[in-house]
């Protein structure tokens, strides 16, 4: 039982409560262990707090006691009226009387967040398929901090293959406009792009202005592709890195 911010829980006339109930819980601390023998009210502790929260008492169930459940809540020689739970935590004092089926809560409109884990449901998880275990217990593991964790994992995943595509298309658009450039030069015959490019800012039998055109365009077309190339290999290690995470 994890008792961060419970402070003090009571019960009488519930079930084995034919004595007031009363339990202080240490602060501070984020477990309570109760122990005891058979029949000494450890499953009346369990049931006040599912009646609490749910209006139900799981202990009841699957007893052959028909429909209406909510007549064996009472100790036995006591009145269902005469139930009363109270619950002290951190943030609330809530007080609970049972008045027909109902369980009234007073304040009104808060319930308190609790499961109970019944010796047979822990029986059936032990003799269950391996795949099937977590389905049982998942509802006592709080992991909203993983799943938020995984879904910002997959967020920056989807991200970097985002952006290398985009840097991909940036690169052939880049190349796309060299071999432009490249295509209306006879002498580029059996050459690379790149090797006719850096040829081409070598060559002397250009005119001075033409080729500080051609400068311009080559040295504009490589850094860019220069550019893309260096960002495509920086998305690919930010996509493996996430990947590998």
């Amino acid at each position: 039982m994890t008792t961060e911010s419970l402070k003090y829980y009571a019960l009488s006339s519930l079930r084995g409560a034919s004595r007031p109930f009363e339990l202080v819980f240490e602060k501070g601390k984020k477990l309570t262990l109760i122990y005891g023998g058979n029949g000494t009210g450890k499953t009346t502790i369990c049931d006040g707090f599912e009646l609490l929260a749910h209006e139900r008492i799981g202990s009841l169930d699957e007893k052959g006691l028909g429909a209406h459940l909510e007549q064996f809540w009472s100790t036995i020689g006591s009145e269902k009226t005469s139930i009363s739970i109270e619950l002290e935590t951190g943030q609330i004092k809530l007080k609970a009387s049972v008045r027909g089926k109902k369980v009234t809560i007073t304040p009104p409109g808060y319930r308190p967040k609790v499961n109970v884990l019944r010796r047979n449901q822990i029986l059936n998880i032990v003799e269950a398929q391996p795949a099937k275990r977590y389905d049982a217990i998942k509802r006592f593991i709080d992991i909203g901090s993983v799943e938020k964790a995984e879904a910002a994992l997959h967020a920056h995943v989807g991200s970097f293959k985002a952006r290398l595509e985009q840097t991909t298309t940036a690169i052939s658009e880049n190349e796309q406009a060299l071999e432009g450039l490249r295509r209306g030069d006879p002498s580029s015959a059996g050459t690379t792009v790149i090797a006719w490019a850096k040829n081409k800012l070598e060559d002397s039998d250009l005119d001075v202005e033409q080729k500080l055109i051609n400068i311009k365009n080559l040295i504009s077309v490589i850094n860019e592709l220069e550019k893309s190339a260096s960002e495509a290999a920086r998305q690919k290690s930010n996509l493996l890195e996430a990947e590998i995470n």
